[in-house]
Order: structure tokens, then C-alpha cells, then sequence
């Protein structure tokens, strides 16, 4: 814009000649721009007419803030009623979605005390966490036993909730025996159950759960087709299992979940017995 447009605006805005128009000296260069942008303050501030126009501007800018404001609002509600329909309609496709066929009625088995133990008697009308693991096991099934105690302290501070009971149940049965298993079974829960039995029922068991196990490869032993090495290891899957008091799976936990998190899962279905139970229609 140039100097006599720029004074022609403030003429129009002022609705007259400002003195301060009339009595200045033009010079060029810059101080006649910073002149200039003194006019128009002047022209905005000290008129009736540029106060006018002032109050009209800043009524529009607040009026378009806040309609920006109002459509943000909107958009953010929108976002999250979609995001909850989303995740609604997930849980009910994940309801809806049969859980796999896993598990099975342990028989033929014997416990850390020497007894004869059969699931569909013994775990009948029970819950129960099952985990497949050795007692020679350096550091992943103490862990996993660790999380299982952790997980059912947590759950017992609610005295309403059903009893959980833990299983144990080895991958190597040629070494661990009852007295073995209850040696090693003591440090974690008291009501830890451990299991074993011939080399036949244990595999049966573990195909039943899907659960890999294979001992693992020793090069520097001369060994035949078929033998073990004298301090073997096994290679096996990880998974703690939830069964149901019907001897149905519910749920498993893999390693990396954490047992406060397993614990609030295991809660989740215990209070779904517990309102079936208590429901009026039940």
C-alpha cells in the first residue's frame, strides 16, 4: 500500500482530515512509514468511527474463535464415541469368537505327595491355573511359578472370590519325581499342586495344552539315538492356562504378561461366576 492510499484509508476511517495529518512534515525514507503506521493507530483508537470499526473486528475474531472452538469440541466427542463404539464392537466380536480347543481332563497322574490324581474328580467344580514346566529349570519356570503365586496373593485379598487352585505339572517325569516336585514346589504357593506320571501321560497331557517341549541338543556328548545327556535341559513353551470349574479353557498367560495384569483377568472371569451365581435368573 502506498503513502496516499494508505492516507485515503485513514481519511475514510476517520471521517475527516486528522490534525495530526494536517499538521505533520513529510519526510521520506522510513520515518515516513513509521509515521504513517502512527496514522493509522490514530485513526483506529482516536476516532469514533476506527473505534467502531475496531469493536466490529474484535467481535468477528471472537465470534470465530469461538465457532473453531465449538468444532473442536465436537470433532474430540466425535473421535471418542467412535473410538468406543471401535472398541465395543471389538469386545463383542471377541465374545462372540469361540476359544480355541485347549485342555483336557488330566488322568493317570500322581501328586507331590504321592496320591493319584485325576482333574474331572479332584478339580471338579474348581478353579485352576495349570503351567507345564521342570524342576531342573534354572530361571524361566521359577519365574513363571513366582508370577502364579503373585497373581493369587493378589486375588485372595478379596475373600468373596472363588479359590484358585495351581497346578505344576513336569515335562520330565524320569527325574521328577513326587518327593522331587514337593522339594521344589515350597518356595511358592501353599497350595501348588505338583504332577507327574509315566513318560506316555505327560506327553498326552502337553498335546492336550499344545505344549512344545523337546530336550535340548548337547554337541559335545557322544550320545546314542534316543539317550540323554546326564545334565540335560529342556526346550518348552511357556503358558499358564485358566481352566473353568467345568474343566473348560478361559484363558491363558504367555511369559511376558505381568502378573498384576493376569491377576486382573483372572479376576474378571471369577466375578462373572460370582454374578452368575448370585443373579435372579441364576
Amino acid at each position: 500500500m502506498t503513502g496516499g492510499m494508505l492516507r485515503r484509508a485513514v481519511w475514510r476511517a476517520c471521517g475527516r482530515r486528522p490534525r495530526a495529518m494536517r499538521q505533520r512534515a513529510w519526510c521520506g525514507g522510513s520515518a515516513r512509514g513509521e509515521e504513517d503506521r502512527r496514522l493509522v493507530w490514530y485513526a483506529l483508537w482516536r476516532t469514533p468511527r476506527g473505534r467502531r470499526y475496531l469493536k466490529w473486528g474484535l467481535g468477528v475474531y471472537s465470534v470465530l474463535c469461538a465457532a473453531l472452538w465449538w468444532l473442536s469440541a465436537q470433532v474430540d466427542t466425535a473421535c471418542k464415541l467412535l473410538k468406543e463404539e471401535t472398541a465395543a464392537e471389538g469386545g463383542a466380536q471377541k465374545a462372540a469368537r469361540p476359544l480355541p480347543r485347549l485342555g483336557g481332563p488330566l488322568q493317570d497322574l500322581t501328586d507331590h505327595e504321592g496320591q493319584p490324581f485325576d482333574s474331572t474328580v479332584d478339580m471338579a467344580g474348581k478353579w485352576w491355573l495349570v503351567y507345564f514346566g521342570f524342576a531342573n529349570c534354572p530361571t524361566v519356570c521359577p519365574a513363571e511359578l513366582r508370577k502364579i503365586t503373585e497373581c493369587l496373593t493378589d486375588i485372595e485379598r478379596d475373600a468373596a472370590l472363588p479359590l484358585v487352585t495351581p497346578l505344576f505339572v513336569t515335562l520330565d517325569p524320569e527325574r521328577d519325581t513326587p518327593g522331587r516336585l514337593k522339594d521344589f514346589l515350597r518356595p511358592f504357593h501353599k497350595r501348588f499342586v505338583g504332577l507327574t506320571g509315566s513318560q506316555e501321560v505327560i506327553e498326552k497331557a502337553a498335546k492336550q495344552f499344545r505344549v512344545y517341549f523337546s530336550v535340548i541338543d548337547t554337541e559335545d556328548q557322544d550320545l546314542q539315538p534316543g539317550e540323554r545327556p546326564e545334565d540335560y535341559q529342556l526346550d518348552h513353551s511357556c503358558i499358564i492356562y485358566l481352566m473353568s470349574p467345568e474343566g473348560m479353557f478361559c484363558e491363558f498367560f504367555s511369559k511376558e504378561t505381568d502378573s498384576k495384569v493376569a491377576a486382573e483377568k483372572v479376576r474378571r472371569h471369577l466375578d462373572g461366576t460370582m454374578a452368575h451365581i448370585h443373579s435372579p435368573d441364576a
